[in-house]
């Protein structure tokens, strides 16, 4: 057990020792989600004291005394003379509410003292924070509410012209810390679909592993058709794995582009080059033919995958493609790093070697360091391939992914 989830373990193990009223008073605050001033949260909780009879209205030298208490024992915290509940369990906490009955009471409280967290309100779509989102996008999740959901989903996304780039994934905040995926299964399919795609992805680009999550990937993946992102995700997931059986039975009669694409990569891992290439070069065609593009950019591993799928047979017009994809790629300033580095494999495939080489010493080492761990590693790989010098100077980093990458399985 993980030193976290053993604080987080006795976090709630002391919130279950308490009065009934103090551990409702840590429900309301989990619902508020931010921070409060502490007089402006003693008004929610006298607020909430007309509506549940468990609820005691309390003065001001008692709530002091309260929330010293539940600060010292660590289910509270703040700064700056602000209180919330424990981020480590806030959540947990809002699901005791939910479990117990009394969260859509808690809601009403909320509504009557937050109006902009009322769905109904036409405050609603007014959000100026992440966290601000963050924490109506919580209680969606936490009521099954899908038209919530997708409305405030869609302002977190919509939002970067304004807020910038989040400092922070909401499928992390709301599900990763531990993973309850029990709880999980209970929501909603497409809220649970969401989430469950985010969160594979995201250890897939971080190398991180995902065992924990297989079961409920396939679960969910199993409900739905070829093509589904979610059963294309299970697809990659046993590709990554190494669980090539898997991967065959998800795409027995997938007609997709991406099983064509998918298809290629299980070829490449085989050896057998001349399929791969078939394979991705038919599923290249459809993605163009459903896009209606004469170029197109694929989306995560598929991309690289696909140019050394191409430069791995040697031949001129697969090179020459090759090419094509990268040139298209870096117009559009993809990735540079790593479609520089795909630019110095397919030249090493052409007999280019000190061109290769020549190429890797103009990537921008620094900006390497900075990209997802699974494109680093790629970068790191043509370092390998075109020049030794730089592989010796980064056999660190490169040892470091090496390892995590095994560790995620």
């Amino acid at each position: 057990m993980g030193a976290n989830q053993a604080l987080v373990d006795t976090l709630l193990a002391t919130f279950s020792s308490l009065p009934i009223e103090e551990r409702i008073v840590l429900e309301l605050l989990s619902v508020h989600y931010d921070p409060l001033i502490s007089s402006k949260a003693l008004n929610l909780v006298n607020l909430a004291s007309k509506r549940n009879v468990s609820v005691k209205p309390l003065g001001l030298p008692t709530w002091k005394r309260l929330s010293k208490k539940l600060r010292t024992a660590g289910l509270l915290q703040g700064r700056a003379g602000t209180i919330q509940c424990n981020s480590k369990i806030v959540d947990a906490i809002t699901r005791n509410a939910l479990g117990e009955g009394r969260l859509n009471t808690h809601l009403q409280v909320l509504y009557e003292y937050r109006p902009d967290m009322d769905p109904e309100n036409s405050l609603y779509g007014v959000n100026y924070t992440y966290d601000g989102i963050l924490a109506k996008l919580r209680l969606a999740v936490h009521t099954n509410d899908v038209e919530g959901f997708v409305f405030i989903r869609e302002d977190w996304y919509g939002r970067g012209w304004y807020l910038g780039v989040a400092p922070f994934a909401w499928e992390q905040r709301l599900f990763g810390h531990p993973l309850d995926v029990g709880w999980l299964q209970t929501r909603e399919p497409l809220i649970c679909y969401e989430a469950i795609y985010r969160l594979v992805q995201d250890a897939h680009e971080k190398l991180l592993t995902a065992d924990h999550l297989s079961g409920v990937l396939g679960d969910a993946a199993s409900e739905l058709s070829p093509g589904q992102a979610l059963r294309a995700l299970a697809i990659e997931h046993a590709l990554l794995c190494g669980n090539f059986e898997a991967a065959e039975r998800w795409l027995h009669g997938d007609t997709t582009a991406g099983a064509e694409l998918y298809r290629g990569w299980l070829c490449s891992v085989r050896g057998q080059r001349e399929n791969a290439a078939a394979h991705f070069e038919s599923g290249m065609v459809m993605v163009r033919k459903s896009e209606r593009k004469r170029e197109v950019i694929l989306a995560g591993l598929l991309g690289p995958l696909y140019v050394l799928g191409l430069i791995s047979t040697g031949e001129r017009p697969r090179l020459s493609a090759a090419h094509n994809y990268v040139d298209k790629a870096l117009r559009e300033s993809e990735v540079p790093p790593l479609h520089e580095a795909l630019r110095c494999a397919i030249l090493l495939a052409e007999g280019k070697v000190e061109v290769a080489k020549a190429a890797v010493g103009n990537i921008d080492r620094s900006s390497v360091s900075e990209l997802i761990p699974l494109d680093a590693l790629f970068v790191y790989i043509a370092f390998c391939w075109c020049d030794d010098g730089a592989a010796r100077t980064f056999h660190k980093e490169i040892r470091a992914l090496e390892n995590r990458a095994a560790r995620a399985g």
